[in-house]
């Protein structure tokens, strides 16, 4: 994505995704003791009718969201997940 690349003509995208990247981890730390867990799904460039011949399948966020819907104590906090990422499980 433009906010790890730093393109031209991207500083409001980039400056967003960093500031949802941002309040994902400063939730996180805000809301640790009631039990409440906060990530981010970081999907990469999906294929939608901004960028229609390109990117991977909006399909393949799926899992990781369903996932993350389903959190329990061992799951992450306070992360941005990549979709793909092979650690993520």
């Amino acid at each position: 994505s433009s906010y790890y690349q730093h393109e031209p003509q991207y500083g409001a995208y980039s400056v967003t995704k960093a500031g949802i990247n941002s309040l994902t981890r400063t939730m996180a730390v805000e809301l640790k003791d009631t039990g409440v867990l906060v990530n981010a799904i970081d999907p990469g460039w999906v294929r939608s009718w901004m960028s229609p011949g390109g990117g991977a399948d909006p399909e393949t966020v799926v899992p990781l969201a369903v996932r993350l819907a389903a959190q329990t104590a061992q799951q992450p906090n306070g992360q941005v997940l990549k979709v793909g990422n092979p650690e993520i499980r």
